[in-house]
């Protein structure tokens, strides 16, 4: 009777936790600003964050000299988000924010987490981690949600084998790389 009520809560826990997720958005666009690099600091825009629940970010264009030679203020572009990242954000605050996602995989729903941008803006360490001094602590999306699922399984009593089935693929230059 103990094993039935647990069951039914188990399934109950799943059906209000993927309502939230809904309920957030099925698409959610995150931002992570990247530290400015030493050799960056001349040539880079830079960004102001325009409210405290980190969801609007403004980039604002270097100051330049119009065709008179007077100086124009650069242009201001506003952006928003459903979160937004900033260079001081470590690695776990990233998948604290993700990690529903995470769950609603583990509870058999469909999750893809999709990482855009430029070269050089930090795809690959935000969802791998460092190239080189790699800690545990330093890990992306891939490895902690990989943990996570093995930690799940390992610590649920009713399961005696799982089948786990990711991908993870690359789009560069056109080309579509499996990982």
């Amino acid at each position: 009777d103990l094993e039935q009520k647990s069951l039914k809560d188990e399934e109950i826990r799943k059906r209000l936790h993927n309502t939230i997720q809904e309920l957030k958005g099925n698409i959610r666009v995150y931002c992570r600003v990247r530290p400015v690099l030493q050799n960056d600091y001349k040539d880079c825009e830079t960004f102001e964050f325009t409210d405290n629940e980190q969801k609007d970010i403004d980039l604002v264009g270097k100051p330049r000299k119009n065709y008179a030679g007077k100086d124009v203020v650069g242009k201001r572009y506003n952006f928003s988000f459903d979160q937004i990242f900033r260079a001081f954000d470590q690695q776990d605050d990233i998948f604290d924010e993700i990690s529903q996602l995470v769950q609603s995989a583990l509870d058999g729903y469909k999750v893809c987490i999709f990482a855009y941008g430029q070269t050089g803006s930090g795809k690959t360490h935000t969802m791998i981690g460092p190239e080189k001094k790699y800690s545990a602590k330093d890990s992306g999306i891939i490895p902690r949600a990989a943990n996570f699922f093995f930690h799940a399984i390992e610590n649920s009593p009713d399961v005696e084998t799982a089948e786990l089935k990711v991908s993870f693929l690359e789009v560069y230059k056109g080309s579509l790389r499996d990982l």
